[in-house]
């Protein structure tokens, strides 16, 4: 454990203490009695006093302060019948200004990057970042109540990066439905380089579409009033379009799959032809032995 320099000054207005406060090192100023920490106390005949504890495994600090019009006294004890009214553990600390208005500060004991007032970039505790424009939430980095990572613009539609699998979700902008997904072109990537164990599928699939029904629903998000929605329940679907991931079912599996009935249906459809052109041509013969 070891620390570079430490800045600190205060001063007071009223009962208020905000003081200036800057280190490098790889440790925090914290409560944690091997840390280094500062404390501002004040005494009942309005002294106020500077604590600093040194950090468990430091062995000497040097102190170079400045203390113009003030007295300063030493001692090893905390002052008694003093109040504890700034800690560096948890107080709020003054900004650092980079010219223009753009600055660095806490909030709350939360880390602020303002271009202004109004514009900027908040980091909360828990790690989620939240981009201010105009003062209000307009971009949300966090991790979600399911402990998932998620992505949502203001009032907006969510993308969730599950961490159970190599999965992104599209939520509705309450997290408790689905949201719907706008693209010039989806493509599915289908080269013969990406893919293994290729075996052509040769199972009739009429059979299966005619017996999978079709239904018009809500999702329990929608709203009553709005038009209701088309398709197939994944129960009822053919195992082979049904999503890996066991909550849906794959639109490309699904195309798959008439692209096959089609395959089919004109396989059908050219021994029909051959069929009819046969029967044409034995009627013709009979009609014309019967002339």
């Amino acid at each position: 454990m070891q620390y570079g320099p430490i800045h600190f000054s205060f001063g007071v207005r009223g009962d208020e203490v905000k003081p200036v406060l800057s280190w490098t090192g790889d440790n925090s100023l914290s409560n944690n009695s091997s840390d280094a920490q500062f404390q501002v106390w004040k005494h009942p005949n309005g002294d106020y006093y500077l604590y600093f504890r040194q950090p468990k495994y430091s062995s000497f600090c040097t102190f170079v302060y400045f203390a113009p019009g003030c007295e300063v006294k030493f001692t090893e004890d905390q002052p008694g019948g003093s109040n504890l009214i700034w800690n560096s553990a948890n107080g709020d600390v003054q900004f650092t200004r980079f010219g223009h208005d753009t600055r660095i500060d806490t909030a709350g004991g939360h880390f602020r990057m303002q271009a202004d007032s109004n514009n900027y970039i908040h980091l909360n505790k828990n790690g989620d970042v939240t981009f201010f424009k105009d003062g209000s939430g307009h971009f949300n980095f966090y991790r979600s109540s399911d402990n998932h990572t998620a992505i949502q613009g203001k009032d907006q539609a969510i993308i969730k990066f599950l961490n159970s699998s190599d999965t992104v979700q599209i939520r509705n902008r309450n997290d408790n439905g689905y949201a719907t997904l706008e693209v010039g072109d989806c493509i599915e990537r289908s080269n013969r380089e990406e893919k293994k164990n290729i075996v052509k599928f040769e199972e009739s699939v009429l059979d299966k579409i005619l017996t999978t029904p079709v239904y018009q629903y809500h999702l329990n998000a929608d709203l009553d009033e709005e038009m209701k929605r088309l398709g197939i329940l994944m129960d009822e679907a053919p195992a082979e379009i049904v999503a890996p991931t066991g909550v849906g079912v794959s639109i490309y599996a699904m195309v798959s799959y008439l692209w096959k009935a089609n395959q089919e249906l004109i396989a059908e459809n050219a021994e029909m032809n051959i069929l009819l052109k046969d029967l044409k041509e034995r009627v013709e013969q009979l009609e014309a032995q019967a002339e």
